[in-house]
This record gives C-alpha cells, structure tokens and sequence, in this order.
C-alpha cells in the first residue's frame, strides 16, 4: 500500500481563502494604526487583515506546508485544490505534485472523496 500525502487547498484569491481574517470596513471608516486594516471591533488598535494581505497570508500558508510535506514520509503528494480554474497557480507552485480538483459539496463531502478517489 502506496503511503500518499493529500494537501487540501484553495488557492490564495481575494474573497476566497481564508476568508474569516478579513474584517468588514467599519461604517466609521476607521482602520487600525498599525496594520492600515480596519479596526476589529473591541481590540482598539488591533485591526484584522484586508483582502489583498489575506491573499498573500494564504499564499505564504500553502507554500509553507509544501515545505513541511518534503520532510514528511510519503511515497506521493497530491494537492486536492478549489477552485477547478487554479491549476496555473498550482502547477507553479508545486511543479512535480499530483494536481486534483476538489470535489463539490461540504468539506467533509470534498475530504472523503478525495480521500476515496484510488
């Protein structure tokens, strides 16, 4: 039996990945002083991230767990990826990785079919 290694992904877009980092623009306008994001309601001066900085966090998270994958023991590495149109992004991280689109449905829905798919 073949020891596989799924990495479940959505690829870093705006408004896509990691989506719950991103705090609404308050009506005031006012954003944290620090990060320019606005300010997350009750921590003053601790504001969450904008779409465009998540992006790159998500990014910066998918690429980080390729290289703990390398140090891991497995005979393969597939990445199961959403959505279907992101296999550019893919490919350029992680040229030699077996690319699989996720399937449809809740996440237990896409991680049992990814897991059933050989």
């Amino acid at each position: 039996m073949q020891r596989e290694l799924i990495v479940m992904a959505k690829a870093p877009l705006p408004d896509f990945a990691k989506s719950r980092l991103v705090e609404p623009i308050p009506a005031s306008g006012a954003l944290a002083p620090m990060t320019g994001a606005p300010a997350a309601a009750g921590t003053p001066g601790l504001g969450r991230f904008d779409t465009a900085r998540v992006a790159r966090l998500a990014d910066a998270f998918i690429r980080d767990t390729l290289v703990v994958c390398e140090r891991c023991e497995h005979e393969a590495l597939s990445i199961v990826f959403a959505p279907p149109d992101s296999e550019v992004y893919f490919r350029a991280v992680a040229p030699a990785v077996a690319l699989v689109p996720q399937a449809g449905g809740d996440l237990g829905a896409r991680m049992a079919a990814a897991t059933a798919r050989k």
